[in-house]
C-alpha cells in the first residue's frame, strides 16, 4: 500500500464493484453517492435500486474528504432540511459552521462524532446550527482563517497556544479581527497585518501596544 498506483487501483476496484453490486441491495428510497474513485477523480455517481447515474453538479477537483463532504452536504441541503455529517475532524466542524452561517446548509445540521466500542459508547451529535447561531455570522466567517493560523491538517500549531485560547481570543476581539473573515481575498500586506495582530493577541499583547506598529 506504499505505492500510490496500488492505492488508486484499489479505490477504482472498490468503486466499480459498488456500482455493479450495490443496486440490488438498496430499497426504493435508499441512495449511495460515490466520489473520487473514477477516472480523473472528478466523477460522482448516484447509486439507486434501479442502477446508477452521473451527478454532473458534484464534479469537483477536491482531493480532501474534509472539503468534499461539505460540498455534498450543501448539495443535499436543497432536498433535505436536516443533515447529519459523520466526522471526528475539527476541520470539518469549522467548515460546516462557516457555510451554515452563509445560509447554504439547510435548517438543521449535525456533526456525528465519536465511536461505539465493545465497552463504551462515545457517540455525540454536535448541533452545528445552534453553535453557528450563538457565535454569530461575523465569528463564523473568521473561523476558517483563525483555525488555519493556529494549526490544522496542513499548518503547524502555534507554540504553547491551544485551540481554546485561539477561539477565546477570537471571540473577545472579533471586531478588531473582522478582516479574518475575508482572509483569502486580502492583499498580502493586509493578510500579514491581521495575522500578526491575531498572533500578538494570542500571546497577551494588549491592544494599545499594537497600534503604533507599522510595517514597511
Amino acid at each position: 500500500m506504499k505505492s500510490t498506483g496500488n492505492k488508486k487501483s484499489l479505490v477504482a476496484f472498490v468503486s466499480n464493484y459498488l456500482l455493479v453490486n450495490v443496486p440490488p441491495r438498496l430499497t426504493e428510497h435508499q441512495q449511495l453517492i460515490i466520489a473520487g474513485g473514477f477516472g480523473d477523480g472528478q466523477e460522482v455517481y448516484s447509486i439507486e435500486s434501479i442502477g446508477h447515474t452521473i451527478l454532473q453538479d458534484l464534479r469537483s477537483t477536491h482531493e480532501e474528504a474534509d472539503t468534499r463532504m461539505v460540498l455534498h452536504a450543501i448539495h443535499l441541503a436543497h432536498m433535505f432540511p436536516r443533515l447529519v455529517v459523520r466526522s471526528d475532524d475539527t476541520d470539518v466542524l469549522v467548515i460546516l459552521l462557516y457555510y451554515y452561517s452563509l445560509g447554504l446548509m439547510g435548517k438543521e445540521v449535525y456533526m456525528h462524532a465519536g465511536h461505539v466500542g465493545t465497552n463504551t459508547n462515545r457517540q455525540r451529535y454536535i448541533p452545528v446550527h445552534i453553535i453557528s447561531d450563538k457565535l454569530g455570522k461575523n465569528v463564523c466567517k473568521c473561523l476558517p482563517a483563525a483555525h488555519a493560523l493556529t494549526g490544522c491538517d496542513t499548518t503547524s500549531g502555534i507554540f504553547r497556544i491551544g485551540k481554546c485560547t485561539a477561539y477565546t481570543k477570537l471571540l473577545q476581539n472579533n471586531l478588531e479581527l473582522t478582516p479574518l473573515g475575508s482572509f483569502a481575498n486580502l492583499a498580502q500586506n493586509e493578510a500579514e497585518t491581521v495575522a500578526c495582530k491575531y498572533a500578538l493577541l494570542l500571546y497577551g499583547v494588549k491592544k494599545r501596544k499594537m497600534e503604533p506598529v507599522v510595517q514597511n
